[in-house]
């Protein structure tokens, strides 16, 4: 039974659906930096030239000023590409 699951997946791999599939999370994680970087960036401006000592601290509210969170989409947001 798992020999048919085998020659299923080389079926489907030469067709470049799995190649499409692959490009597409890599492009999805390539957005998903960017977004994180801009995030350390605004954070850097409003603290006055500081980077975020930890990225966890782009996902929540500032509990100083109130502002945030920077990026969205809690903890997933800067662990899951």
């Amino acid at each position: 039974m798992f020999a048919r699951h085998k020659d299923a997946y080389k079926v489907l791999a030469g067709t470049g659906l799995f190649r499409s599939l692959e490009k597409a999370l890599e492009d999805r994680a390539a957005l998903q930096a960017q977004k994180i970087q801009q995030a350390a960036l605004s954070y850097y401006t409003n603290t006055g030239s500081i980077y975020p000592p930890a990225l966890g601290l782009l996902v929540v509210p500032d509990p100083k000023t109130g502002v945030g969170p920077l990026l969205e989409g809690g903890r997933k947001a800067i662990t899951d590409p």
